[in-house]
Formats: structure tokens, sequence, C-alpha cells
């Protein structure tokens, strides 16, 4: 793609996601490109969110994990039911849920954390402890497949 092609792309990009448009240039390029190259899909992602999660402040939760968007609409779809049926939640909760961390939109690992808390905290619900400190999420989540590859790793070579 031609520089100022490119250009022009981000230049919509940071159009479409304001709240992301300062930090596009330190995002990583690997999350950057397809958010680039999907330009057009993005505007119907974020209002396939918007339906999904009535009462999210969406454009901080893209601003938040950009990488939301990478899913497409029948993708996000399917995560939201998830985390419905998984956290037995109405549209309200759920969006309360995706607003304080985008990784209830992950139904593998809410679902993982669910039996990591159950085994952890034995007398109390894990879905009682999601709702009640939905920061339970990452703190009991594992592992880098949740929260992708790390910055550093980059720079060193195994």
């Amino acid at each position: 793609m031609p520089f100022s092609k490119m250009e022009a792309r981000l230049d919509q990009l940071a159009a479409l996601l304001p709240d992301i448009g300062t930090r596009l240039a330190s995002l990583r390029p690997q999350l950057v490109a397809p958010l680039v190259r999907d330009l057009e899909q993005l505007p119907g992602r974020m209002i396939a969110l918007r339906e999904l999660l009535p009462s999210a402040n969406i454009s901080a939760v893209v601003a938040a994990a950009p990488q939301v968007l990478l899913k497409g609409e029948d993708e996000l779809r399917a995560a939201v039911a998830a985390l419905r049926r998984l956290m037995a939640v109405d549209d309200r909760q759920a969006s309360w849920l995706v607003g304080e961390t985008w990784l209830f939109l992950e139904p593998d690992c809410v679902e993982d954390v669910l039996g990591t808390l159950g085994r952890l905290i034995p007398g109390r619900p894990a879905r009682e402890l999601l709702l009640d400190d939905p920061t339970w999420l990452l703190r009991a989540q594992r592992g880098q497949r949740w929260l992708g590859e790390h910055p550093d790793q980059i720079y060193w070579d195994p």
C-alpha cells in the first residue's frame, strides 16, 4: 500500500475512533494493520457493539482494547450472548461488565475464570464474585492467551 494511502486510512481510523487517535502511533503494527485493512467494517462492528451493549461506553471500550474490533459482527454477537449466558446477566449488567474490562467479550476466558474462582474460593459462587468485583477477571485469568503477546517479546528471541 502506498504511504499516502496508508496515511489517509490512518487518519480515517483516528477520525472513526477519536479516543484512540492519540495512542495510534504507540499501538503495535500487528494490531493497527488489520484495523486499517478492515476500516470499512469497523463502523458496523461498533454499531453491533452499541446494539448489544446499549449502556456501555463503546468508544472507551475500543480505546482500551482496539482488538475488540478485530472480531466480526457475528463473533461479537456470539461473545455477548455467551457472556449473558455464563454470567446470567441482562443487557445492563453485560454492558457494565464489558465497560469494566473487554475480556468479558472472551467467553473462554470468562468460563476459565469462573472455574478457577470456583476452585480457589469454594464458599462463594464465582459469578457473584465477578459481579461484585469485575477485576477478579483480570486477577484470575491465566496467561497471555487472553492478553495477547507481551510487548517486549518483539525484542527478545527465544
